[in-house]
């Protein structure tokens, strides 16, 4: 265990033939440097509990390669368990495609647009009768001035387009 790194630094004490294993923290390193595929496996008995009385605490930082391998599988473990996580949100309907949402809104924002200049005629109606204008008139200025609007908007919006293409796609 020595050789594999599953113990070492302060769980050795003294050097070479008359070097002592403190076994509480030895233990400690094993269970935290073992394979969890391994201690489920063929060390599903081994106690790696330390002994009654002073538990030890690990240093919080290692430097062995299997530490770093460790991590890594952790990193790893991690990784596949937010996936999981995002595909059952994603079943249950949390997700939508950013392609689905924009394709909606368009159509929502030019149902609207089409709704608001087909009452521009009832609204040039009303403006002509309160104020005794020609409605052919008042249409005409209500729709350039609608045009300009739209124009404006347009601008604007083109400029909040690339916070909005910043949604991820999923791939198809």
């Amino acid at each position: 265990m020595i050789k594999e790194g599953k113990i070492s630094g302060e769980a050795i004490v003294g050097e070479g033939r008359s070097a002592r294993i403190n076994v509480a923290l030895a233990m400690a390193q094993i269970g935290n440097r073992t394979d969890p595929g391994q201690r489920l496996g063929n060390g599903v008995k081994t106690n790696l509990t330390p002994p009654a009385g002073d538990a030890p605490t690990l240093p919080t930082t290692f430097n062995t390669t299997t530490d770093k391998i460790a991590e890594q599988k952790l990193k790893q473990a991690e990784i596949a368990t937010r996936r999981a996580e995002a595909e059952e949100r994603a079943r249950q309907g949390e997700y939508v495609l950013a392609s689905d949402a924009r394709a909606a809104m368009t159509r929502t924002i030019a149902q609207l647009l089409r709704q608001i200049e087909g009452g521009l005629p009832d609204m040039a109606s009303k403006v002509s009768g309160d104020f005794q204008l020609n409605q052919r008139d008042v249409l005409h200025v209500l729709k350039s001035e609608f045009t300009v609007i739209r124009a404006k908007a347009t601008e604007t919006l083109a400029g909040e387009r690339d916070q909005r293409d910043r949604l991820v796609e999923a791939p198809a």
